[in-house]
């Protein structure tokens, strides 16, 4: 049976906290913004904007909010949820697909349009299918941060290829964001500007060892074209290719 039960939608302010409680029944809290933690039974979880906690029924948990958060909670029967997806806090995939529902729960709750009740009954099934899936894929889906060193590796040996960042990001198993994020973390710089110092690192070399022409060095680096690679160059080293090399060959006179 699936039946939804209570459905409420709070602002609480800076440093409040909701004592333990029990429901004898189903619990999500979707947190829009602020952060704090819960514990939920014997675990403590930290929440997040655009994260939810799944509540087993008669398990003891509480909030510590310590920032102004928006949130929807509900209360339902649910024949349709597995343990793996009890009593933890999830992220929202990237489209925020449970945010969605809980708004539109909530649209539903409060415009009372008729047969309100029977269309948020079915809500909460396709609700925790939902979740059942995005636990789901954050549990067998994960991406390693190890990744991020195998993806170093294909760009040093791919560099001078188109490589787009949203491609890397799907290889790693991470969002176009949190890829982003991870790799300036771990590596000091963004994607794109790894790839233009390995690209740059290269046609210095060219530069130095050959006479090939700077058009066909840029082109040969990975450059769209010849523009590109000398505004670019300059950017970075405050001078043009053709000055760079011919200073090089004047050091060596």
């Amino acid at each position: 049976m699936n039946r939804l039960l209570f459905l409420s939608y709070n602002h609480y302010p800076e440093n409040i906290y909701i004592p333990p409680h029990t429901h004898a029944c189903f619990e999500i809290v979707y947190y829009f913004d602020g952060h704090g933690s819960t514990t939920i039974g014997a675990a403590r979880h930290e929440f997040k904007p655009n994260h939810f906690a799944v509540i087993s029924p008669h398990i003891l948990h509480d909030e510590k909010h310590a920032a102004e958060s928006d949130l929807i909670f509900i209360g339902f029967l649910c024949d349709n949820l597995s343990a793996g997806t009890m009593n933890k806090v999830f992220e929202d995939d990237d489209r925020r697909t449970i945010a969605q529902y809980m708004l539109r729960m909530k649209h539903e709750f409060i415009a009372h349009p008729e047969g309100f009740s029977e269309v948020l009954n079915v809500m909460v099934e396709e609700l925790a299918t939902q979740i059942k899936r995005i636990s789901g894929i954050r549990r067998h889906n994960t991406p390693n941060r190890d990744s991020l060193n195998f993806i170093i590796n294909y760009m040093d040996e791919n560099f001078r290829h188109k490589l787009a960042v949203s491609t890397l990001a799907q290889m790693t198993g991470y969002s176009y964001d949190r890829f982003r994020h991870l790799f300036k973390e771990k590596f000091g710089v963004s994607p794109q500007h790894y790839l233009l110092l390995k690209r740059l690192e290269y046609a210095k070399m060219l530069l130095i060892h050959t006479r090939t022409p700077v058009s066909d060095i840029a082109v040969e680096s990975g450059f769209v074209n010849s523009a590109q690679f000398c505004t670019l160059f300059k950017r970075e080293t405050g001078m043009t290719p053709k000055t760079f090399r011919r200073q090089l060959y004047h050091a060596e006179e």
